[in-house]
Protein backbone atom coordinates (compact mmCIF):
# COMPACT_ATOMS: atom_id res chain seq x y z
CA UNK A 1 0.00 0.00 0.00
CA UNK A 2 1.23 3.48 -0.78
CA UNK A 3 -0.11 6.65 0.79
CA UNK A 4 0.96 10.23 0.23
CA UNK A 5 2.54 11.80 3.34
CA UNK A 6 -0.29 14.32 3.72
CA UNK A 7 -2.74 11.44 4.21
CA UNK A 8 -0.93 10.58 7.45
CA UNK A 9 0.62 13.83 8.70
CA UNK A 10 -1.14 17.14 9.32
CA UNK A 11 1.47 19.26 7.55
CA UNK A 12 3.82 18.33 4.73
CA UNK A 13 6.58 20.67 3.63
CA UNK A 14 8.06 20.43 0.17
CA UNK A 15 11.12 22.57 0.87
CA UNK A 16 14.33 20.74 0.05
CA UNK A 17 16.33 19.79 3.07
CA UNK A 18 20.08 19.95 3.21
CA UNK A 19 23.01 21.52 4.97
CA UNK A 20 23.61 25.26 4.73
CA UNK A 21 27.38 24.80 5.02
CA UNK A 22 29.71 21.87 4.50
CA UNK A 23 33.33 21.81 5.61
CA UNK A 24 35.87 19.28 4.41
CA UNK A 25 38.58 19.34 7.06
CA UNK A 26 42.12 18.20 6.27
CA UNK A 27 45.31 18.47 8.25
CA UNK A 28 48.40 20.17 6.84
CA UNK A 29 51.94 20.96 7.96
CA UNK A 30 51.35 24.68 8.55
CA UNK A 31 50.59 26.07 12.01
CA UNK A 32 47.55 28.11 10.97
CA UNK A 33 43.96 27.15 10.24
CA UNK A 34 42.81 28.24 6.80
CA UNK A 35 39.42 28.17 5.08
CA UNK A 36 38.92 28.40 1.34
CA UNK A 37 35.81 28.03 -0.82
CA UNK A 38 35.74 24.59 -2.44
CA UNK A 39 34.23 23.17 -5.61
CA UNK A 40 31.12 21.24 -4.48
CA UNK A 41 31.67 18.57 -7.14
CA UNK A 42 35.26 18.01 -6.06
CA UNK A 43 34.21 17.72 -2.41
CA UNK A 44 31.42 15.31 -3.42
CA UNK A 45 33.99 13.19 -5.28
CA UNK A 46 36.28 13.17 -2.26
CA UNK A 47 33.45 12.22 0.11
CA UNK A 48 32.30 9.46 -2.26
CA UNK A 49 35.88 8.13 -2.45
CA UNK A 50 36.00 8.15 1.35
CA UNK A 51 32.76 6.18 1.41
CA UNK A 52 34.27 3.63 -0.98
CA UNK A 53 37.23 3.30 1.36
CA UNK A 54 34.89 2.73 4.32
CA UNK A 55 32.94 0.11 2.32
CA UNK A 56 36.05 -1.69 1.10
CA UNK A 57 35.74 -4.63 3.52
CA UNK A 58 32.04 -5.08 2.80
CA UNK A 59 32.55 -4.91 -0.97
CA UNK A 60 35.43 -7.38 -0.75
CA UNK A 61 33.10 -9.84 0.99
CA UNK A 62 30.40 -9.12 -1.58
CA UNK A 63 32.80 -9.95 -4.44
CA UNK A 64 33.63 -13.26 -2.72
CA UNK A 65 29.89 -13.93 -2.41
CA UNK A 66 29.45 -13.15 -6.13
CA UNK A 67 32.24 -15.61 -6.93
CA UNK A 68 30.42 -18.33 -5.01
CA UNK A 69 26.97 -17.35 -6.28
CA UNK A 70 27.38 -15.55 -9.64
CA UNK A 71 23.66 -15.61 -10.31
CA UNK A 72 22.87 -13.63 -7.15
CA UNK A 73 23.30 -9.87 -7.09
CA UNK A 74 22.87 -7.05 -4.63
CA UNK A 75 22.21 -4.09 -6.90
CA UNK A 76 22.73 -1.53 -4.14
CA UNK A 77 26.26 -2.82 -3.44
CA UNK A 78 27.09 -2.58 -7.13
CA UNK A 79 25.93 0.99 -7.54
CA UNK A 80 26.51 2.53 -4.11
CA UNK A 81 29.58 4.61 -5.05
CA UNK A 82 28.23 6.33 -8.18
CA UNK A 83 24.84 6.80 -6.55
CA UNK A 84 26.36 8.31 -3.41
CA UNK A 85 28.45 10.69 -5.48
CA UNK A 86 25.41 11.80 -7.49
CA UNK A 87 23.41 12.45 -4.31
CA UNK A 88 26.33 14.30 -2.71
CA UNK A 89 26.73 16.47 -5.81
CA UNK A 90 23.04 17.47 -5.74
CA UNK A 91 23.11 18.24 -2.01
CA UNK A 92 26.42 20.14 -2.05
CA UNK A 93 25.37 22.31 -5.00
CA UNK A 94 22.91 24.01 -2.61
CA UNK A 95 25.42 24.46 0.22
CA UNK A 96 28.27 26.77 1.06
CA UNK A 97 31.25 24.41 0.66
CA UNK A 98 34.71 25.08 2.10
CA UNK A 99 37.95 23.24 2.69
CA UNK A 100 39.38 23.76 6.14
CA UNK A 101 43.09 23.03 6.52
CA UNK A 102 44.46 22.75 10.02
CA UNK A 103 47.51 21.57 11.95
CA UNK A 104 47.36 18.29 13.82
CA UNK A 105 46.44 18.33 16.62
CA UNK A 106 44.13 21.30 16.17
CA UNK A 107 42.73 23.75 18.69
CA UNK A 108 38.95 23.57 18.45
CA UNK A 109 38.64 27.31 19.10
CA UNK A 110 40.82 28.01 16.04
CA UNK A 111 38.55 25.78 13.93
CA UNK A 112 35.45 27.57 15.19
CA UNK A 113 36.94 31.00 14.49
CA UNK A 114 37.79 29.97 10.92
CA UNK A 115 34.43 28.31 10.22
CA UNK A 116 31.93 30.55 12.02
CA UNK A 117 31.97 33.47 9.52
CA UNK A 118 31.39 31.00 6.66
CA UNK A 119 28.16 29.56 8.01
CA UNK A 120 25.22 31.20 6.24
CA UNK A 121 22.49 32.70 8.41
CA UNK A 122 19.38 30.55 8.85
CA UNK A 123 16.82 30.84 6.09
CA UNK A 124 13.35 32.19 6.75
CA UNK A 125 12.01 28.64 6.49
CA UNK A 126 14.41 27.45 9.18
CA UNK A 127 13.40 30.26 11.56
CA UNK A 128 9.65 29.75 11.21
CA UNK A 129 7.89 28.14 14.11
CA UNK A 130 7.77 24.41 13.55
CA UNK A 131 4.39 23.07 12.47
CA UNK A 132 2.21 21.53 15.13
CA UNK A 133 3.24 17.96 15.75
CA UNK A 134 1.31 15.59 13.55
CA UNK A 135 -1.14 13.51 15.45
CA UNK A 136 -0.42 9.81 15.10
CA UNK A 137 -3.33 8.57 17.17
CA UNK A 138 -5.11 5.65 15.51
CA UNK A 139 -8.04 7.90 14.62
CA UNK A 140 -5.70 10.26 12.73
CA UNK A 141 -4.22 7.45 10.62
CA UNK A 142 -6.42 6.34 7.73
CA UNK A 143 -7.97 2.90 8.18
CA UNK A 144 -6.10 1.47 5.18
CA UNK A 145 -2.79 2.60 6.67
CA UNK A 146 -3.65 0.73 9.88
CA UNK A 147 -4.30 -2.41 7.81
CA UNK A 148 -8.05 -2.22 8.35
CA UNK A 149 -10.53 -2.74 5.56
CA UNK A 150 -13.46 -0.43 5.21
Amino acid sequence: MSLPPDAIFDAVHDRPAGPGAVFLAMSHAADAVSAEPADPHLVASRLAAGLQLQLHGFLEQYRAFRFAFPERRLALAERVAPRAEAILRRVLERASVHEIRHPHPVALKALRLAMEPLIPPPTVAATEAPPAQASMTPAAVPAEARGERS
